[in-house]
């Protein structure tokens, strides 16, 4: 048969397998060892991807260790990484599909423009490295990286593909994993690329582990940077016995202008010895950061201005609408999920990564924001309101993890199959569902879903009188239990639901409340205050409205929105009546706990109420959080370090407690560390003003001024005047003073006709060296009892302030020392 033919009879046998859920479209080019087709994927109306291995190929490779491989390669999910949508196999082929990338491969643009512009290529590296990094941590090795698997999006990214299929590739015929590839060479098809190859990788080394990975990125990082492959030239066999003995001609005699650090990091990638290569993918990112400090931080810079570059990716990637969870991938589940056994780590550990992600040790599942299925937005704080409910009654049973609410939310709306989300929050089981209001009538489906074979649990419909709402969730959450009952070992049924009210109409102004305090918004708070109010007006012994109305007061004051001798009087009298009311509410003892430490810096009473709070809800991230920074603040940074780490396990995809873990290494005088928990805060939320500013500071520690002004630019352009005023500080102590001053003058304005923190103008005259005006303000923030100024210990700009006398002076006053 001809080719002409035999394509078009592959072509008919994967339409034939495929059915109606795929129309395929043209063939492309540069698949490798896949045939690459494009196709509508006809229920969503996407277009797609499909890669499917010919019929001799599919023959020799063992059908269920790659769809397992598959299966593994598609909880990927980067924004350097093309994630796998799904796999399978039919009729005799074996396929799988991912979404289509507008651009090019990166072997397509060598081939047309040789080596590429450093900036450029440092880019690309950078970006390959980091999805890498992500894989490894855990525990998938790609094994075949090369320029035709990465792809070049339109808006410059770099995109990573084929994760997997290697390794399903390479265990051939029994499903081993180190069968060896006679099977597939005999029908013309190596295991990974001799091109790029690691020496290990060639001999079909078992050990081979993430550290091949690393060699292909030298190979692939020498070509774009020297134009030619280091072993150019070569027939394939030639080219492996190169790679196993034969020393590349340095970079820095191909290409005079790449710098040295960048050159020597090339030839160590290209080491024979996995042990003398770079130990890891974080590792080759701190030397491509060092050298590219405004690419590898997001920023570009002119002037006084900067803008943030979000990871680009084609509509046509997202999962649904899963932009914000891919996002969140890339930086979130290293902090929680188990590591594989013997996959690589930070430090570079060594051995046979393996991809399978061992399951938790404990029950653990994720509650999924109910789906509001009334067409009504207006029903969507009730929605949201009964999932926060559940989050909660079941964080508060015994020896059950329950993933935070910010983890949850994050992942609203992105229609992610359950395994995926089970990976992303390192769960074992994940509750889904749906509400439904009509009239005084309330319908709620929910099931409840094994992450490790998709198999239901439990499920359950309820249709009641909407004044039943309360026993609706009682009797979720002790399913929920029952299901689990086995794990969690005991029999004794405890009551999991206190809604606190009878009144339902006080009920649903308090999720309102929520609602609105949870989008953290000077306007949003606001909201909740009023919301909140209204429930208490309603129900005067409603403690968790009073709870709840302290919590807005207490971050109204925190963010700079209102002046604390307006908002901390009532903040203190809510807290308190709402403990009067009720001492077993765990967001009652958070807000006194706030309240004591950072505004009446009565440090024991604070720590108790905080200690009190996570006692009666274990599973409540924010007093978790809370706790850190109280430790951040004490000067107890390492302890302070593993307590937002164990609130990151409950609340994984929270970009305000990574913020803080940045914080604390920025406080500590770490700056690598914080850069990159700040980065990864960022990734989540690229608005969080506060991660750009402790961004800046950790940049200075690094000498790095452009890149902490753009940062401290960023942070003033989306705040107001606090934020401004730590721009100030930032020119100032870079020797851009008349900058600093304007700022400052105008921020001195502003605080006549609003409330400005005392804390942001301190900052402003550090900057330009003005001590006695510095110390005006540090008493102006003592009277008031402002914000920040219980960070005055550890924050590292006061550091210029410690040798006057009237610093160890106010410390003593503020309880901060003996």
């Amino acid at each position: 048969m001809d080719t002409d033919t035999d394509a078009l009879g592959l072509r008919q046998q994967l339409q034939a397998s495929l059915g109606a859920a795929y129309a395929l479209g043209r063939e492309l080019g540069g698949g490798g060892m896949a045939r690459v087709f494009v196709a509508e994927e006809t229920t969503l109306g996407r277009r797609v991807v499909v890669k499917v291995l010919p019929p001799e190929l599919s023959g020799v490779v063992h059908a269920e260790r790659f769809r397992r491989e598959s299966h593994v390669a598609a909880g990927l999910q980067h924004p350097h990484i093309v994630p796998l949508l799904a796999a399978g196999e039919s009729g005799g082929l074996l396929f799988y599909t991912m979404p289509l990338v507008e651009g090019e491969t990166l072997r397509a643009r060598l081939t047309r423009d040789g080596a590429l512009a450093l900036p450029v290529a440092v880019r690309v590296l950078r970006d390959v490295a980091r999805a890498l990094a992500y894989a490894h941590r855990r525990g998938v090795v790609h094994r075949d990286i090369k320029p035709e698997n990465v792809l070049l999006g339109e808006g410059g990214d770099a995109l990573v593909t084929d994760f997997g299929l290697a390794k399903a590739l390479a265990a051939a015929r029994d499903g081993s994993e180190t069968a060896p590839p006679s099977a597939l060479t005999s029908v013309g098809v190596a295991v990974g690329t001799p091109a790029y190859s690691a020496p290990e990788q060639a001999a079909a080394d078992a050990a081979t582990d993430h550290r091949a990975d690393l060699y292909a990125l030298g190979v692939v990082a020498y070509e774009v940077l020297a134009g030619s492959h280091p072993f150019v030239g070569r027939s394939a066999h030639a080219m492996l016995a190169a790679h196993a003995a034969e020393a590349p001609e340095l970079l820095s005699r191909r290409r005079t202008s790449v710098p040295a650090e960048l050159a020597a990091l090339v030839m160590r990638l290209l080491e024979k010895h996995p042990a003398d290569r770079p130990q890891s993918a974080e590792a080759v990112l701190q030397v491509l950061d060092a050298l590219t400090p405004s690419t590898a931080s997001g920023y570009r810079t002119t002037g006084t201005r900067s803008t943030r570059r979000a990871p680009r990716l084609d509509t046509r990637v997202a999962v649904g609408a899963g932009l914000l969870a891919l996002a969140a991938y890339g930086g979130y589940t290293a902090w929680h999920r188990p590591r594989a056994t013997a996959a690589p780590t930070a430090a570079g550990a060594t051995g046979t990564a393996t991809a399978a992600t061992p399951a938790p040790t404990r029950p653990s599942l994720a509650v999924l924001p109910f789906a509001n299925t009334s067409g009504d937005p207006a029903d969507e704080a009730f929605s949201d309101g009964l999932t926060d409910e559940l989050i909660g009654a079941l964080g508060k049973v015994a020896g059950l993890r329950v993933a935070g609410r910010t983890s949850a939310f994050a992942l609203k709306g992105t229609r992610l199959g359950v395994r995926a989300v089970a990976e992303t929050l390192g769960v074992g089981a994940v509750l889904e569902g749906s509400v439904r209001r009509a009239g005084g009538r309330l319908k709620v489906g929910a099931q409840l879903v094994s992450a490790a074979d998709g198999a239901v649990l439990w499920t359950e419909t309820y249709d009641r009188a909407f004044a039943d709402v309360f026993a609706v969730q009682e009797e979720i959450a002790q399913a929920i239990v029952g299901a689990l009952r086995g794990r969690l070992g005991g029999d004794a049924q405890v009551v999991l639901v206190h809604p606190g009210t009878a009144d339902i109409a006080a009920y649903e102004q308090y999720l309102k409340g929520q609602l609105f305090f949870n989008q953290r918004t000077p306007a949003g708070l606001r909201r909740a205050v009023s919301y909140f109010e209204q429930a208490i007006a309603r129900d005067p012994t409603y403690a968790r409205a009073y709870a709840g109305l302290a919590h807005a007061h207490l971050v109204m004051v925190v963010f700079g929105n209102a002046r604390p001798t307006e908002e901390l009087p009532r903040a203190r009298a809510a807290a308190l009546r709402a403990l009067a009311l009720d001492s077993t509410v765990a967001e009652a003892h958070a807000a006194l706990g706030h309240l004591r430490f950072v505004f009446d810096w009565q440090w024991a009473e604070g720590l108790r109420a905080l200690d009190r709070a996570i006692a009666l809800d274990p599973g409540y991230a924010f007093a978790r959080q809370l706790r850190g920074i109280y430790l951040m603040n004490r000067g107890r940074l390492d302890e302070s370090a593993t307590a937002l780490r164990d609130a990151l396990a409950v609340d994984p995809l929270s970009a305000a407690i990574r913020m803080n873990l940045g914080q604390a290494y920025v406080y500590a005088h770490r700056p690598d560390e914080a850069i990159r928990h700040l980065r990864d805060a960022l990734e989540l939320n690229p608005e969080l003003v506060s991660a750009h500013q402790h961004l800046g500071f950790a940049y200075l520690q690094k000498r790095m001024p452009t890149e902490a002004v753009a940062a401290f630019a960023h942070a003033a352009a989306r705040g107001g005047a606090n934020d401004s005023a730590q721009l100030a500080y930032a020119y100032g102590i870079t020797g851009r003073r008349r900058e600093a001053e304007a700022i400052l003058r105008d921020v001195l304005a502003q605080q006549r006709n609003r409330y400005v923190q005392p804390s942001g103008i301190v900052l402003a005259y550090v900057g330009l060296g003005d001590r006695d005006a510095a110390f005006r303000w540090l008493e102006q923030g003592y009277g008031e009892h402002a914000a920040q100024m219980n960070q005055l210990k550890v924050h590292p700009a006061y550091e210029p302030l410690h040798a006057d006398p009237r610093w160890a002076a106010l410390l003593r006053r503020m309880r901060l020392e003996p």
